[in-house]
């Protein structure tokens, strides 16, 4: 088990059954045991949809521990849930995302510009310099809004087909595209401010 559990005495373990009501109501009034019977039920479903966004054992197992924290400090809105299931996924999703908002925004600093500086210095005398174009790009993607700048940390970045990254989000092969295609407007906007008309289409390129 990821989460700590205690011991079931031997009489709880032979009339436990799994219902979703008493359960809740015992969970409200802050019985362990009733815990102890959500994390028996739900652990390894919580796991396997946190693994399947994030690919990454020691990150789920991180996701499965606030998953089960939040479950506990907020029993009493958990108590009132009409599918515990669907809330636990729901809270499985969300926390899963919010991590790799995270994740994004710890790394979008570390955006790969060697491919883009081996390309524009063909065109030296139309291009910005490395460090101004690095720079004016980086501003940009900063403006994109969190779900936009994920899409294209997965597609454009990690080098992921749009299928792979509709999965990875929970969202439509078409959304993908919707969102690579407001990005490309978005930087051509940004960018043909201060580039070169010539040296433009260049850039574009490369961040198709």
């Amino acid at each position: 088990m990821l989460i700590h559990q205690k011991k079931i005495p031997t009489s709880v373990q032979k009339t436990a059954t799994f219902d979703d009501v008493e359960v809740l109501r015992q969970l409200a009034l802050g019985n362990e045991f009733a815990f102890v019977q959500i994390i028996d039920r739900y652990e390894q479903k919580v796991f396997s949809v946190a693994y399947k966004f994030l690919k990454s054992r020691e990150h789920a197992k991180e996701i499965v521990q606030e998953v089960f924290m939040r479950v506990w400090n907020k029993r009493d809105a958990f108590s009132e849930a009409k599918n515990l299931e669907a809330l636990i996924y729901t809270t499985t999703k969300n926390l899963t995302l919010n991590f790799l908002e995270k994740l994004a925004n710890e790394r979008k600093a570390q955006y790969k510009f060697t491919e883009a500086r081996t390309n524009i210095s063909h065109v030296t005398e139309y291009a910005l310099q490395d460090n101004e174009y690095e720079t004016m790009l980086q501003r940009s993607l900063e403006q994109l809004p969190p779900q936009q700048l994920l899409v294209y940390q997965l597609a454009k970045v990690e080098g992921l087909s749009y299928e792979e990254t509709a999965e990875r989000l929970n969202i439509t092969t078409n959304t993908v595209k919707y969102h690579i295609k407001h990005i490309h407007r978005f930087l051509r906007e940004k960018l043909e401010i201060h580039t070169s008309m010539m040296a433009l289409p260049v850039i574009l390129k490369i961040l198709e």
